[in-house]
């Protein structure tokens, strides 16, 4: 991987336009891949722990500040056009889709598959073993006390329109080229 670092000497830019914040932590990085055009930001962690598995992350992709994506017992494929949003932990999920949008604080459990065009709401939490699909916008509910444990319920699913797609891709890109704030 051909690096240079920029002006500002806090993140580390590679050929194919990927940036990753010099605070990040990358473990495992030759079974890590991460197509072009990707941001990883301030203090996020990207482990590989089992020598069989790896991690592959689509084009375009903005990885916020604080987001833990860890595996150790499957592979794990992100999508092309995801933004996976401040303090979120992906623990050994299987995959998540092209065009999705992870908010803030979420918590996606071991073996989860989130499908194309979805959109999860801040503070969702996603049991093991959950699929969500396609066109899918998983609401948060404010109601629930449990909010430690992965294996309970605090969402609920709704349809997305098929505009989510192109809307979700072009504000991503604009984020990753242009450095301008989520929609």
């Amino acid at each position: 991987m051909d690096t240079v670092t920029n002006d500002d000497k806090q993140w580390i830019e590679t050929s194919s336009g990927n940036r990753i914040h010099k605070t990040c932590q990358i473990k495992g990085s030759n079974r890590i891949t991460i197509q072009r055009n990707t941001t990883i930001d301030t203090n996020s962690t990207i482990s590989v722990i089992n020598q069989d598995n790896t991690i592959t992350i689509g084009k375009f992709c903005f990885i916020s500040n604080n987001v833990t994506l860890k595996s150790s017992s499957n592979s794990v494929k992100i999508g092309s056009y995801t933004l996976i949003d401040s303090g979120s932990k992906l623990q050994n999920c299987r995959s998540i889709g092209n065009r999705v949008r992870i908010g803030k604080n979420c918590v996606i459990g071991k073996g989860c598959i989130i499908h194309d065009c979805c959109s999860i709401e801040d503070n969702v939490r996603i049991p093991a073993n959950y699929t969500i699909p396609p066109f899918s916008l998983v609401k948060y509910i404010s109601n629930h006390h449990n909010h430690d444990e992965v294996e309970s319920l605090n969402f609920e699913i709704a349809e997305l329109d098929e505009s989510f797609k192109k809307i979700h891709e072009t504000s991503v890109k604009n984020m990753v080229l242009l450095g301008e704030e989520w929609y």
